[in-house]
């Protein structure tokens, strides 16, 4: 009985009862393949949406062909996705077109780099086989070098993929250095002969590794920072930077930490948290401009202040 009201409760089945027992009222209804609600096909169509990120690597092909098994779990014409009680056939009914959504909700793209089919398998592969990889690194000043690297781990940050693992040879050098390496710029990968065995999972793990949220680049070295956040960088302070982060107003600072002569308006911040993103750290503060002024570490405060010098230097000869 539980059955039945089931079949006519929620796959909406056209029953009613009889003398006999209970039979269909259409003949022409049958089982849908699938059932989704509305709201799950609009969840549906917004993760095919965000799919998007991955068209220019080679995930983006088989991420297609999922979405479609799923909502196609058999090729034929007589696929049927039942939508809150209303039946449409799969080749008519295509999550990816002419839906309300397609035009309403955004996921934002950053300019992306192709990259390369072969190099993306070889790096799999050496993951998957724990095999090192050898390939050519083109460093930003353009210069190409010979890398062989035992591969950890592949990541995804900020519209990028990464290769993150120990470089043991820097070209004939032979080194134990982890490094992180931009898909972009590797080219040439092949396989090396030799295996490795990984490190604990707080190093080769690399989000186990970082301290902070700061982007992909990591060091040894745990620093504390405290910043001031004002205008529009203020809103900052929304986010959780670190596991011991902490924001307060800047007018609560002792007055032997205040900047003197300087009034920063109302709605100034200072956050504080731990990290060892170095270089996170400082491309988020110099995205800020004079809205974000590092107070610790030191070795923050000169290299802020260095930057605006240059900066100040060119600004003059514009």
């Amino acid at each position: 009985m539980r059955d039945i009201e089931d079949l006519r409760d929620v796959w909406h089945a056209p029953i009613e009862s009889s003398k006999s027992g209970y039979r269909y009222t259409e003949r022409s209804w049958f089982f849908p393949a699938i059932y989704l609600a509305e709201s799950d096909m609009i969840s549906i169509g917004i993760l095919s949406k965000s799919f998007s990120i991955y068209e220019q690597t080679p995930l983006w092909e088989p991420l297609q062909d999922i979405l479609d098994n799923v909502l196609s779990p058999h090729d034929n014409t007589t696929n049927i996705i039942s939508v809150d009680n209303q039946n449409f056939a799969f080749k008519e009914y295509r999550i990816k077109e002419n839906d309300w959504f397609d035009n309403r909700i955004c996921i934002s793209r950053k300019p992306q780099f192709r990259i390369d089919d072969a190099v993306w398998k070889t790096i799999i592969q050496s993951l998957r086989e724990n095999r090192c990889i050898q390939f050519d690194y083109t460093s930003t000043d353009g210069q190409s070098m010979k890398r062989t690297v035992e591969s950890w781990q592949l990541c995804f940050c900020e519209n990028r993929w990464y290769l993150y693992g120990r470089c043991i040879k820097k070209g004939t050098e032979t080194t134990s250095d982890k490094r992180t390496y931009n898909l972009e710029r590797i080219s040439n990968a092949s396989l090396d002969s030799r295996h490795f065995d990984l490190p604990d999972p707080s190093i080769y793990k690399k989000n186990e590794y970082s301290v902070g949220n700061f982007g992909i680049s990591s060091t040894d070295k745990t620093e504390k920072y405290k910043i001031i956040l004002k205008g529009y960088a203020a809103n900052e302070t929304l986010y959780t930077w670190s596991d011991d982060y902490k924001t307060y107003d800047y007018d609560s600072l002792p007055e032997n930490e205040k900047i003197k002569d300087v009034d920063f308006g109302k709605g100034a911040k200072v956050i504080e948290f731990s990290s060892n993103q170095a270089p996170g750290v400082e491309t988020f503060v110099y995205s800020f401009a004079s809205n974000a002024i590092p107070l610790a570490p030191e070795s923050l405060v000169k290299k802020w202040k260095n930057h605006l010098l240059k900066m100040s230097e060119i600004a003059a000869k514009l």
